[in-house]
Parts: structure tokens; C-alpha cells; sequence
């Protein structure tokens, strides 16, 4: 025998196929970690608990509507009352045909017989609509207004109604030792305090009015040395800025200085102001000052202080 019938004999034996398990995944995961679909028992949804019907959980959430809607028009105003309902305001707004071919008949089934019933009908319409909109307004203003007296009826009467009985039995009770010592009395010196307190606030505002005027009228004298264009500007830096303005302003009081401390001297001190009333300043400023201008700087600064207001 040979060994191709032996082969052809084994391929007719009888073969059983058994089918393998496949698993189809149809949902994509964002991460290659295994997903555990078992709920474990730590889980809220281990138990399941029936939702209640006024449960917010169980509501179907409108969805949002982009943009407003625009405010809708008043068709009747208060002012018009029921103007459009009268019957002339329809023959004004959507008057009949006056021409003398509206008086001719239109042949049967013609367009024009088709557009005079089309017109016939919207003025019919618009009575129909401004009738059954006012019945509507006023409809709907009757309710407002009874459900407003109703409101107003309830409120007065709880208002007025007697205390309840469960109300005056689980009330918690007050010694009447102890009523005086709950309420405040009112204070016995308020009117008194409220004068006082009216006086220190006008005489706070007497202070900042009069500080506001003595700013005004320094603001006044000094206007006079204000700089206010290019070519004032201009001169006064190139005099600021000379690199011969402190040798000037020596020279001008007989005394050679280089900087701003030999012509006004150093910053005041202590010794400095009893040089100044004994009369040993050093200053080159001060060391020319006579008794005269003394006098009249010190009289300046009274003739301030009476007038309430800066002197040039």
C-alpha cells in the first residue's frame, strides 16, 4: 500500500471543530490600565436604591438655549385704554377699497376675486386678533389683581389673628423680675450727647473749610510765580542750571559759596536757633539780615495768621 492512499485515508476521518471563545471589545480605552467593570462592595451603587420621584437626580435637565428673546411689545398701552378694539381704528389701520375698479365684479376663479377675498379675510383676522388679545389682557390682569387682594387679605389676617394656643402653652416663660433687666432702657443723656456730637462735627467742618480757604489763597499768590509757557521754562532752567549760580548768588551777599549749604547754611539745629536769637549765625544769608528784616519777616507771619491768608 502506498503512502498516498494511506494519507487520502487519514484526511476522511472524521475531524469535530470546536469554537474558540472570542472577545470583542467595542469600547476604546484611554489607557492601557484594565478596566474593572464588577462594582465593588465599597461602591454607592453595590445596593440598589430606588431614586424618589422629587429626586433632582431623576430630572431631565432643559437644554440651554443660547441668545434672549427680545422683551415683547405692549399692544395695548395704559395710556390707549381699548383704542385698537373700537371699530374705527380698524378702518384706519386696514381701510376698505375706495377706487372705482374695487366697485367692479371680479369674473369667478380670477386672480383678482382671489386677492379681494385674500384681503377680506386679513381685515376679518385683525379684528378677530385685537378682540381676542384684549379679552386675553384683561383676563389675565383680573387674575393678577385678585390673586394680589388675596395675598393682601391673608397677610392682613395673620396679621390681626390672636396668638395661637399651641403657640402661648410652648412659650418659654419670663420672670417678671427679670423683664426690666431684658430690655434696654433708652438713654437718659442721648439728647445731650447728640448736641454735643452735632457741635464737634461743625466745628471739624469750620476747621477743613478754613483750611481749604487758606490752600485757595495760597494757590491765588502763588499763581503770580507760576510758569505757564516754553520760553519761561526755558529762561528759568538756563538760570537753575548756570554752573555759575551758586558763585552769583554768593557774590550778590558779598560772600563766596560753591553749593546750596554755604548760601542757606545747613539744616536748622538746635544751636543753629540759638545762634539765630543770639545773633552768632554763621549763615551768609542770615549774617546780612538786619534787625529791620527780622521785623518784617516777623511781621508778615502775623499779618498771615490775622488775615488767614498768604502775603507776598
Amino acid at each position: 500500500m502506498s503512502s498516498r492512499c494511506s494519507c487520502a485515508r487519514l484526511t476522511r476521518l472524521p475531524t469535530t471543530i470546536v469554537p474558540r471563545q472570542a472577545t470583542l471589545n467595542l469600547t476604546r480605552p484611554f489607557s492601557s490600565t484594565t478596566a474593572h467593570l464588577n462594582v465593588p462592595p465599597q461602591h454607592p451603587d453595590w445596593i440598589k436604591v430606588p431614586t424618589p420621584p422629587q429626586s433632582q437626580a431623576s430630572e431631565e435637565k432643559p437644554p440651554i438655549v443660547k441668545g434672549t428673546l427680545p422683551t415683547p411689545r405692549d399692544v395695548f398701552p395704559a395710556k390707549e385704554q381699548d383704542r385698537k378694539v373700537q371699530p374705527s381704528y380698524l378702518l384706519e389701520t386696514a381701510p376698505a377699497p375706495t377706487s372705482a375698479s374695487s366697485t367692479k365684479p371680479a369674473p369667478p376663479g380670477s386672480r383678482l376675486e382671489h386677492r379681494r377675498r385674500m384681503a377680506e379675510s386679513r381685515r376679518e383676522n385683525l379684528g378677530i386678533a385685537l378682540q381676542g388679545l384684549y379679552q386675553r389682557k384683561q383676563e389675565g390682569v383680573e387674575a393678577v389683581t385678585t390673586e394680589r387682594q388675596r395675598r393682601l387679605r391673608d397677610h392682613q389676617r395673620a396679621a390681626l389673628a390672636p396668638e395661637r394656643a399651641d403657640d402661648r402653652l410652648t412659650r418659654g416663660s419670663v420672670l417678671s423680675s427679670l423683664v426690666e433687666t431684658a430690655s434696654v432702657a433708652p438713654n437718659k443723656d442721648r439728647y445731650d450727647q447728640a448736641n454735643a456730637s452735632k457741635a464737634r462735627t461743625a466745628r471739624l467742618a469750620a476747621k477743613k473749610s478754613e483750611a481749604k480757604q487758606d490752600a485757595l489763597m495760597e494757590l491765588y499768590i502763588n499763581a503770580s510765580k507760576f510758569i505757564v509757557t516754553e520760553e519761561e521754562l526755558g529762561k528759568h532752567l538756563d538760570q537753575l542750571f548756570s554752573e555759575d549760580f551758586w558763585k552769583r548768588q554768593g557774590k550778590s551777599m558779598a560772600h563766596d559759596a560753591d553749593n546750596a549749604w554755604d548760601v542757606w547754611g545747613q539744616p536748622p539745629t538746635v544751636q543753629t536757633m540759638l545762634n539765630d536769637m543770639l545773633k552768632t549765625q554763621q549763615r551768609a544769608i542770615d549774617f546780612q539780615m538786619s534787625d529791620q528784616d527780622r521785623t518784617v519777616k516777623r511781621q508778615k507771619s502775623i499779618a498771615e495768621e490775622l488775615t488767614g491768608g498768604k502775603m507776598e
